[in-house]
């Protein structure tokens, strides 16, 4: 993990699936349930809104999809809750890439976010997520282990 630029979150880990696996996990209602939400309303379609309700009580993520290409990524806008009523939304840009017929590249980077003390918790706060959700993601791809329950 590293930030390349102020206030910027980016990740990436290696699947031990094939692209269109990957892009499915990432960019699917029945994908994102298996490591991310426990309930989903997500459609990869350009203008279309989102709802993904997260396992901590009462968390979710909402937005709406800003850009789709199924050879390459999504990118939807992130309205937190935390920050929503004085802030607005932030940017997630997922990607994937193939290392080989059996290996993708999926990455996150995760912008938009500002300054001032409620945008730093908030940015702490999407460090600790997604980076739980990332080894999530990892962990039910590649060992078969859900780590939410």
């Amino acid at each position: 993990m590293y930030k390349e630029v102020p206030d910027a979150l980016h990740l990436a880990v290696t699947l031990a699936c094939s692209v269109p696996k990957a892009r499915h996990l990432v960019a699917s209602e029945e994908g994102l349930l298996t490591w991310l939400a426990s309930q989903a309303s997500f459609t990869p379609q350009v203008g279309a809104d989102y709802r993904l309700d997260l396992e901590q009580k009462g968390a979710a993520m909402q937005g709406s999809i800003q850009g789709y290409d199924a050879a390459s990524g999504i990118v939807y806008t992130v309205i937190d809750e935390a920050v929503k009523k004085a802030f607005g939304s932030t940017i997630a840009r997922w990607s994937w890439e193939p290392l080989s017929p059996d290996f993708t590249l999926v990455t996150l980077t995760h912008t938009g976010h500002g300054q001032g003390d409620v945008w730093q918790r908030a940015y702490e706060q999407h460090v600790k997520s997604w980076t739980f959700y990332l080894s999530n993601l990892v962990s039910v791809v590649n060992e078969g282990r859900d780590q939410r329950s």
